[in-house]
């Protein structure tokens, strides 16, 4: 059975401070929590872990459907967290019941990327469609749509003030690429190691 693993260092000595495994083939988003006790996982499998900082034991695990999870972020109080979901939503969950409060749709394409606002009132969602989605994060309704001049969205980000969002990306991956994009990145990390 393939392992993914998340790993937990201290900044100021190097140490590592704990290893979580969970069955999955890899992890592919990481985010702690605005408390810093808990850490979320996303994986290629689709379940997202919540783990316990200090004990490192899994203590829920949110199920969507999802067959990959590219994007974990908490909201700045930690009661919700934004995800990718299946075809091209974003899932907004409720950290305590493990329960989705949203789903938000309106992107044609995998999401790869959200962000949270700094006050916690909207959501920016950034996908291969090409397009930047700002979200009201509960009401689930759309605000504003950008289309990027990059062909594939795939990282977004608020300003420390909540006035400002910027995307980044490019025409990265052929077409046929798009229905796994995590095994064409791994195929491509691999032959580059190769060399």
């Amino acid at each position: 059975m393939d392992t993914g693993i998340v790993q937990l260092w201290e900044v100021q000595t190097g140490k590592e401070i704990r290893l979580f495994e969970e069955d999955a083939r890899f992890i592919s988003e990481v985010a702690f929590s605005p408390d810093k006790h808990t850490i979320a996982s996303g994986s290629a499998e689709g379940p997202i872990v919540l783990w316990d900082a200090e004990t490192g034991k899994a203590i829920r695990s949110l199920l969507d459907g999802t067959e990959v999870v590219t994007t974990v972020a908490f909201s700045p109080d930690g009661r919700w967290i934004a995800t990718n979901g299946a075809g091209g939503t974003v899932m907004i969950w409720d950290v305590q019941t493990v329960k989705p409060i949203t789903t938000i749709t309106g992107h044609t394409n995998i999401v790869i990327s959200v962000a949270i606002s700094p006050d916690g009132r909207l959501v920016a969602s950034g996908s291969y469609d090409g397009s930047v989605l700002l979200w009201d994060m509960h009401a689930g309704k759309q605000t504003w749509r950008f289309d990027a001049n990059m062909g594939h969205v795939l990282t977004v980000a608020f300003s420390s003030d909540g006035r400002r969002v910027v995307a980044g990306g490019g025409r990265l991956l052929p077409v046929g690429a798009l229905e796994d994009p995590f095994e064409f990145g791994m195929r491509k990390l691999e032959s580059r190691s190769v060399r």
